[in-house]
């Protein structure tokens, strides 16, 4: 998974956004239903659990990509 460590840092939504539409159009979508964007965490590790809001997209194998949300 180095590589895509290296090709998107955390936080970099846009970035994962430019390079993948099909998470562009998820999150857009999300944000008009749900009103909050999800950050880009990266490879999941176990510190994201410790994440609030819960609402974190993470990479699985490009172009894979998981949204995790907790109201």
């Amino acid at each position: 998974m180095a590589d895509e460590e290296l090709k998107f840092a955390r936080g970099d939504l846009a970035g994962v956004m430019a390079a993948h539409p099909h998470v562009a159009e998820w999150v857009r979508d999300f944000e008009a239903r749900y009103g909050s964007r999800p950050i880009y965490y990266g490879p999941l590790d176990r510190d994201a659990k410790k994440q609030r809001p819960l609402n974190l997209i993470y990479i699985t194998k490009e172009p894979i990509f998981v949204h995790i949300y907790e109201p």
